[in-house]
């Protein structure tokens, strides 16, 4: 099971992003309790013990993701997927980053791979349709987030995706 962090509905964050990231559930507790300093030196040590720790890095970038630190995070994406390249949350945690950075292409491309290997994932929908939307491509911000509603109409990625659809509507797109 995945809890969903920073699900931020989209204006929420003055503009509509999306911005969720994902934790898988983990003895991750330093970064729960918002103590993602903590978090990176336990996760750095099980990656010295085990440089071959895709899980290891994923979550170090989860953390550097929550400090803010989005180029460190996609570093350990990086390398998360290169130990795994089935690894479909890491690919969704490096979009999410690249959104944070205004990079919308490469936020749609991680979030298609993340799409390819899972097809019913509305979050990765969810943050898909908020890089259209920062590049002003309703239909498909659209089309994404009524998909991360029809997927999860009562979760949290659907409820997010909602209240994307209404600012849109709002805004006339």
């Amino acid at each position: 099971m995945r809890t969903y962090w920073w699900t931020i509905a989209v204006l929420a964050c003055v503009s509509l992003g999306a911005c969720t990231t994902r934790e898988k559930q983990s003895p991750a507790t330093a970064i729960t309790e918002d103590r993602p300093a903590q978090a990176i030196a336990y996760y750095t040590a099980a990656i010295n013990a085990n440089g071959q720790d895709a899980e290891a890095y994923y979550h170090r970038g989860t953390a550097y993701s929550h400090k803010g630190d989005y180029n460190r995070a996609i570093e350990d994406y990086n390398k998360a997927l290169e130990i795994n390249p089935q690894f479909p949350d890491a690919y969704f945690n490096r979009g999410v980053a690249y959104r944070h950075k205004g990079e919308y292409d490469r936020a749609i491309e991680d979030c298609n791979k993340a799409l390819e290997i899972n097809p019913e994932d509305a979050a990765a929908y969810l943050n898909r349709g908020g890089a259209y939307y920062f590049q002003e491509q309703w239909p498909q911000a659209r089309s994404d987030w009524e998909k991360a509603v029809e997927l999860d109409p009562n979760g949290e990625a659907g409820q997010n995706a909602h209240n994307n659809l209404g600012v849109l509507t709002e805004q006339g797109h």
